[in-house]
């Protein structure tokens, strides 16, 4: 009997275009995943890679979340760069102690007694969750979870919409919104863009589909079942939590589950709903933040003493002096000195810069202007089929459930706090491509530049941090176009060496110029029409003239 109904119901499936559709897709992007040589094509981290990368082969190979010598081994086995640009902050030792007030009992805390560990200055949810893709396929584990991920985003979109349309109809709209947007970009870039698309996409998906099908078939599967039931907004609002603890402003995608649980129609019973769906968010963000006080003895993530590290001042552990952090225009450690990380800690929002007239007369009309049309982050340059989508649901002049208002304006509200909250980083740096408006709410963008052209009445040390950034990633791009198309009209320098990765084979001291800066300078040597009498990318410790 059991049998009979599982090929029923696979028969079933494979009669809809959606499932067909998702699962070649898993196919296809998988194939592309397991046969590419990520570490060889990437040419070094891009953005925030070099986090969720690092951290990621940390939970699968040595089941911890601590950044030590053997991490960066690690990572020297497969990129000569090291881990540039890395955030690690300090962690902080947690005990209960007795106080003479009211609740009589607190959490003191205390410097970390391990002086041989750091912990990730990243959220974890997203190299959580690729952890075990990496155990079983290594560093293309990042991207066979994109392709999981995507072909499931597919599929719920499908089944989304084709409970109000015809099959082709839906896959055609949920093709065009995925494949014509700025998010496939992402599927090779080892950063939660894709991870945070597909939490909110499947969040919305579990907690509004019996909005959409309220009615299950007398041939449902338990699954659908669950759905229409109370399990769908819990499940729903429980995996926009994890959403949130990747990007905390993704909790805006919590309140049309809820809302949604709570004014279906019956008060007396849907209270309980949404206010188990409430208590699912809390719990399961909640959790994951206490995880991470329990972790590294810091509730943010991002605050304490938080810094990033680049080559040119050396990462932590490389010699056997303690990592510190410094002001951007400290120079270079000596020979055998620690790391020096510029100082990236944020443990409270900049209200100096938020509510200066500056940020709110000034800044905030011209980045509402950017955030939809800007050519480095906009919304319809890189995310058309959502703006769309919008418009054609504002044109329509027939009945508009009110959830999907409810949806309309969470998201708005959002994208204005997110301009509020960090009105000149609100893209972020270098790199990323489509900007602020990606996955599923804000996530940084790739304006190498600020965007306004009265940027130099902000605070200083704000515009100082985003022209670090920007350096960043123009010499991203640098290196993209030297590697495509360099070779058409130049000769390229094949003289590095792969590093063996031991322990033994981390340099004592931080090199002095980048692979970036020592193929640059080959590249100058070759336009002279001269070979280097030494090639620069033989030795890593010579300094450049």
């Amino acid at each position: 009997m059991i049998l009979i109904a599982w090929r029923e119901r696979t028969r079933r499936a494979s009669s809809e275009p959606g499932f067909v559709a998702a699962l070649l897709v898993a196919l296809l992007l998988g194939g592309f995943a397991l046969a590419v040589d990520f570490p060889k094509a990437a040419y070094g981290f891009q953005s925030d890679e070099a986090s969720y990368y690092t951290l990621g082969h940390s939970l699968a190979r040595d089941g911890d979340f601590a950044f030590d010598r053997g991490d960066l081994a690690r990572v020297y086995q497969e990129f000569r760069t090291g881990p540039e640009g890395i955030f690690l902050k300090k962690g902080r030792t947690r005990w209960i102690e007795r106080r003479s007030g009211f609740p009589w009992i607190g959490l003191a805390a205390g410097p970390d007694t391990h002086v041989d560990r750091l912990y990730f200055g990243k959220s974890f949810a997203y190299p959580l969750a690729a952890a075990p893709f990496v155990r079983l396929f290594g560093t293309s584990g990042f991207l066979v979870l994109h392709a999981v991920l995507l072909s499931l985003s597919l599929l719920a979109a499908y089944w989304f919409l084709r409970a109000r349309s015809e099959p082709a109809a839906a896959l055609a709209y949920a093709a065009v919104f995925f494949v014509a947007s700025a998010a496939p970009v992402y599927f090779v870039w080892i950063t939660p863009e894709v991870f945070n698309l597909s939490t909110g996409v499947l969040g919305l998906f579990c907690g509004l589909y019996r909005m959409v099908s309220p009615e299950a078939p007398p041939d449902a599967s338990w699954w659908g079942r669950f759905l229409r039931g109370a399990g769908g907004p819990c499940l729903g609002a429980a995996i926009i939590g994890v959403a949130a603890f990747s990007k905390p402003t993704n909790a805006a995608l919590a309140v049309p589950i809820v809302a949604a649980a709570l004014l279906r129609g019956d008060w007396r019973k849907d209270w309980q709903v949404g206010a188990a769906a409430a208590l699912a968010f809390v719990l399961s963000c909640g959790g994951l933040f206490g995880l991470n006080l329990a972790i590294s003895g810091e509730v943010n993530y991002q605050g304490g003493e938080r810094a990033t590290y680049y080559e040119g001042k050396g990462f932590p552990f490389m010699t056997a002096a303690a990592p510190t952090s410094s002001p951007l225009t400290q120079t270079a450690p000596a020979r055998g000195g620690g790391a020096v990380g510029l100082p990236r800690g944020v443990d409270s929002v900049l209200q100096d810069i938020v509510l200066s007239r500056n940020s709110l007369v000034e800044v905030l009309p011209a980045n509402l202007v950017y955030f939809v049309l800007g050519r480095h982050s906009g919304l319809v340059p890189y995310f058309f089929p959502g703006v769309l989508s919008v418009l054609l649901f504002l044109a329509w002049r027939g009945p508009r459930p009110w959830f999907q208002w409810i949806t309309l304006a969470s998201a708005v509200v959002a994208s204005v706090v997110l301009l509020l909250w960090v009105p000149y980083t609100y893209s972020g740096g270098g790199g990323p491509i489509g900007g602020a408006v990606l996955r599923p709410r804000a996530r940084r963008g790739s304006e190498v530049e600020h965007p306004l052209p009265f940027a130099k009445k902000a605070n200083p040390t704000v515009d100082f941090l985003q022209l670090e950034d920007a350096a960043r990633g123009e010499s991203a791009r640098l290196r993209f176009a030297r590697e495509t198309i360099g070779p058409l009209v130049r000769v390229r320098c094949h003289c590095a060496r792969p590093h063996t990765g031991r322990s033994s084979d981390l340099p004592d001291r931080p090199r002095r110029a980048s692979l970036t800066s020592r193929a640059s300078a080959c590249r100058r040597a070759s336009s002279r029409r001269r070979a280097p009498s030494r090639c620069c990318c033989a030795d890593p410790a010579r300094p450049l003239g």
